[in-house]
């Protein structure tokens, strides 16, 4: 059941059950503003009807003869599992099996998305030494002068 004010939902919505007396008030609603209500989810099988009588809603759920719920079907069973291929060529030696792509068989690199080659990072890491060096040696020099 859910309380809706000029069209839309406003708080959270409340069952309605056995416990309750299929029953629930909102108090201290604001006449400046339209108020209705709804059922949020309609059971299987039924159709609904709202009535109002002031502020006064009833909610009716009538059980529809003519609809007929089918009763879930019956999981078939498994196929055999496949099995994989072996090589295309029993003389090749790749480890690529029949089906598979060169490049992507089972000795191959997983890619990891970082394409920076490496010896680039090894020449920053010299750079850095190189670096860090004349500034240690620069220091020295400056702190004999003094």
């Amino acid at each position: 059941m859910q309380l809706y004010r000029d069209g839309k939902a406003y708080g959270g919505s409340t069952a309605l059950n056995e416990r309750n007396g299929w029953s629930y008030a909102w108090d201290n609603l604001s006449d400046k503003y339209e108020w209705t209500v709804d059922e949020i989810a309609v059971p299987a099988g039924y159709s609904k009807k709202v009535t109002a009588d002031g502020f006064e809603f009833t909610i009716t759920n009538t059980k529809n003869d003519d609809v007929i719920i089918p009763e879930p079907e019956q999981p078939t069973e498994p196929g055999e599992p496949l099995v994989p291929g072996g090589p295309a060529d029993p003389d090749d030696d790749t480890g690529i099996l029949d089906g598979q792509t060169p490049g992507h068989g089972l000795d191959s690199s997983p890619n990891t998305g970082d394409n920076f080659p490496t010896y680039l990072w090894l020449l920053l890491v010299l750079a850095g030494f190189a670096g860090t060096a004349c500034a240690w040696r620069a220091a020295k020099a400056k702190s004999r002068h003094d």
